[in-house]
């Protein structure tokens, strides 16, 4: 597995490039909020802080970032995950290097979470160079009590193998070959991973 290279040069947003997607992917993210919490954080010690309104800055870059709840502030450094009113994060990375927060869509024997990354580049279209923004979404796997980790095909393959229907599920679009990470062909296709972590699951 590689482990994602955290220090945070990159802008990561969470913007969806697709409609069907941004469906898609809305409807995960909301089953992995806690309804009995509005909104929350969970700090490095484990505790919990729970309220009503949740203040985050619009860009997250390592130690500079915090988060407030009700006006408490906390530093991102001191937090492991935290909860708004759409989604539940997760800090992937660590405070020496600089993390993302990483929107969390299954959660069980395999936790998945996700986070986008946009940019911009240019295309001739005969007449002129036009501006286009590409968004790449990248998934983040944790079996069991593992460490967080993006995986390439052969990975998340090996991860399901212990679970037929799981993995004939995954394979049967993806393959098992020894491939690259590649973002968009699992965003391309997010129902059919998301149906092979539901099975592996159970």
């Amino acid at each position: 597995m590689k482990k994602l290279n955290v220090c945070l040069v990159i802008t990561a947003t969470m913007f969806l490039s697709s409609c069907v997607t941004t469906k898609t992917y809305t409807a995960e993210e909301k089953k992995m909020r806690n309804e009995d919490e509005q909104v929350s954080v969970v700090k490095s010690d484990g505790k919990k802080v729970t309220g009503s309104k949740i203040d985050v800055p619009s860009i997250w870059n390592g130690k500079s970032s915090w988060i407030k709840i009700d006006g408490q502030k906390f530093e991102g450094e001191d937090i492991n995950a935290y909860q708004d009113k759409k989604a539940s994060y997760t800090k992937f990375g660590n405070s020496k290097d600089g993390w993302l927060w990483v929107k969390q869509l299954k959660r069980g024997k395999i936790n998945l979470y996700y986070y986008d990354i946009n940019t911009n580049d240019q295309y001739y279209d005969g007449t002129k160079y036009v501006n286009r923004r590409n968004t790449q979404t990248h998934f983040v796997f944790q079996k069991a009590n593992g460490r967080m980790l993006e995986a390439n095909i052969t990975e998340i393959a090996e991860m399901l193998k212990d679970n037929r229907e799981a993995y004939q599920t995954f394979t049967n679009q993806f393959g098992s070959a020894d491939k690259a990470v590649l973002p968009k062909q699992l965003q391309n296709h997010p129902k059919v991973l998301f149906s092979a972590i539901d099975i592996y699951n159970g």
